[in-house]
């Protein structure tokens, strides 16, 4: 008979669980559970930076295109002012273009007013490009759109207003536009005119931004890979034993480096690139865009290390 009725069938004992056992295995349940929670929520978090710049490529969508309407005039020779013409005067904005990476067709337009009023809607004014488009390292010649129409490309009327509406199309595909900072003027010229009138032209292309995307991503990972090697390194040559990279990788430290990668990734890519309209004129550009969000995440890591240090001290 056994003893007591705790012995079995097989002659194993089993031992009674007290209350105390059941309370630990509770607590240490618990506790795995909150830490699961917390791991997935730290996880949560290091997705929300990536769905900002996501987000912001998205939204920096570019407009709808928009072309000139209207017949291009020939381009008429300068005339020998008279004294007794027209006189045209703009808002001093001229014509501004702002592509970023988009390479559509846009339109911009300007209107110059006659401050004699001599100007009829049956005259003629003639716009052209005056000189072309340039930038420090490249110039827009130019070219065939998909039309067959000349890009860039200018057109002007008299506006029942005395006021003469000049429209400036540029087709930054046809042309192919590169990242930077372009500057020129439009001429206009005519029989009723005193004298002729420039307009300045203001243009500004960068590169694209998935290419940002992927520098600013690269220096984040090779940061948190620098990290990753240097502890290992660190843990294997101590007396403690080594560190497995699974290990490592299930770390508390690891995740927050993680965390603030992608925090100092969106960082890195909305101060560098979406701040410079002209991003990737340059070729330290995206030298300088991959080395901000490397050092931004090791700096963030000596934070982690540091208070890691701090804590354990007190």
């Amino acid at each position: 008979m056994a003893r007591f009725g705790l012995e079995g069938s097989r002659g194993r004992s089993v031992r009674p669980v007290d209350g105390a056992t059941r309370v630990g295995a509770r607590l240490r349940s618990a506790a795995a559970g909150h830490r699961r929670l917390l791991r997935g929520v730290a996880w949560l978090g290091a997705l929300v930076p990536v769905v900002l710049v996501v987000a912001s490529a998205a939204g920096g969508a570019s407009p709808a295109s928009s072309r000139c309407t209207g017949d291009e005039l020939p381009v008429a020779r300068q005339i020998p002012a008279t004294g007794k013409g027209a006189v045209l005067t703009s808002n001093g904005e001229g014509f501004r273009f702002h592509f970023g990476d988009a390479r559509d067709d846009r339109a911009d337009v300007v209107v110059l007013s006659d401050q004699r009023g001599l100007l009829m809607p049956g005259d003629r004014v003639f716009a052209s490009m005056s000189n072309y488009l340039r930038s420090n390292n490249w110039t827009i010649l130019p070219a065939r759109d998909s039309t067959g129409l000349t890009t860039p490309r200018v057109l002007s009327r008299i506006t029942p207003t005395h006021a003469v509406e000049v429209c400036v199309e540029i087709d930054a595909h046809a042309v192919g536009a590169h990242p930077g900072h372009f500057v020129g003027s439009v001429g206009l010229v005519g029989d009723d005119l005193d004298v002729g009138s420039t307009v300045p032209v203001d243009v500004t292309f960068r590169a694209s931004r998935e290419v940002a995307i992927v520098l600013a991503f690269a220096g984040v990972a090779l940061g948190l890979l620098v990290k990753m090697l240097t502890e290992l390194a660190a843990a294997n040559r101590s007396r403690s034993g080594t560190l497995s990279i699974r290990a490592y990788l299930r770390d508390w430290s690891f995740l927050a480096a993680v965390v603030l990668g992608a925090i100092t990734g969106w960082l890195g890519y909305v101060e560098i690139y979406g701040a410079d309209p002209v991003w990737g004129d340059s070729n330290s550009d995206w030298l300088k865009l991959f080395g901000t969000c490397f050092a931004f995440q090791l700096a963030s890591i000596g934070g982690i290390d540091l208070a890691r240090r701090l804590v354990t001290a007190g």
